[in-house]
C-alpha cells in the first residue's frame, strides 16, 4: 500500500520542523545545561563537585557550532519545500547536501557533541525520504 503524497509531504513537513526545534534548542542548552563535571579536592580534605556548560568552558564562540544545526535545518526544509512545491530539481540535492554536512559534522564532533546532533540528521534524512516530487 502507498502513502498518498499530500500525507507523505504533510509527514516530512512535520519531521523537518522537529528537526529545526531540536537543532535550536541545542543553543540554549549549551548555554544552560552542565556536560562538563569534575572534583576538587583540598588539603583539608573537603571534595567539592564542580559542572559547567559548554559555553562556560569553551567561550561563546560554541554558539555559532551550536547553532549549524538549526541553520542546516532550514537549508534541508529550503531545498525539501522546492522539490514538493516546484519539483525543482536541485531541491532535492541542496537537501542531501544539508543533510550530509550535518552528518559529517556529528562524526567529527562523536566525541563532544556530535551525538546531540544525531536526532537531527535522521528526522531531515526521514523527512527527504517522504518528501515527494512535485
Amino acid at each position: 500500500m502507498r502513502i498518498p503524497a499530500k500525507s507523505r509531504g504533510r509527514s516530512a513537513f512535520a519531521l523537518t520542523v522537529i528537526a529545526f526545534a531540536w537543532g535550536l534548542a541545542l543553543v540554549p542548552a549549551a548555554l544552560l545545561l552542565p556536560v562538563y563535571q569534575g572534583l576538587t579536592s583540598s588539603s583539608s580534605g573537603v571534595t567539592t563537585h564542580t559542572s559547567a556548560t559548554l559555553v562556560a568552558v569553551n567561550g561563546p564562540w560554541v554558539l555559532s557550532v551550536m547553532a549549524l544545526p538549526a541553520g542546516l535545518a532550514l537549508l534541508a526544509w529550503f531545498g525539501l519545500h522546492r522539490r514538493c512545491a516546484s519539483a525543482s530539481k536541485h531541491g532535492g540535492p541542496l537537501a542531501w547536501t544539508a543533510i550530509a554536512a550535518l552528518a559529517v559534522l556529528s562524526l567529527l564532533g562523536a566525541l563532544s557533541v556530535g551525538p546531540f546532533l544525531l536526532p537531527t540528521v535522521l528526522l531531515l534524512g526521514a523527512a527527504a525520504r517522504l518528501t515527494p516530487a512535485g
